[in-house]
């Protein structure tokens, strides 16, 4: 990703520059911790048939973890 789209998205969601440093400051902790607690979501997530009928089958999961 450019960092004018990267900019250009963190305006649409309304991330000034503040935020957006308080981001990459977190980042070693979010990429740390992000892949067990996807896990721990979609554990949930399969546990419920309303939001488990949401994905088609894991490789749909797969497909939503890396998106």
């Amino acid at each position: 990703m450019t960092e004018l789209s990267m900019s250009g998205r963190a305006a649409f969601i309304g991330l000034d520059a503040r935020a957006m440093a308080a981001l990459k400051a977190a980042r070693p902790t979010i990429d740390r911790t992000l892949p067990s607690s996807l896990d721990t979501l979609y554990q949930l997530i399969n546990q419920a048939p309303e939001a488990a009928g949401k994905f088609e089958g894991g490789d749909a999961q797969t497909r939503a973890r890396t998106a």
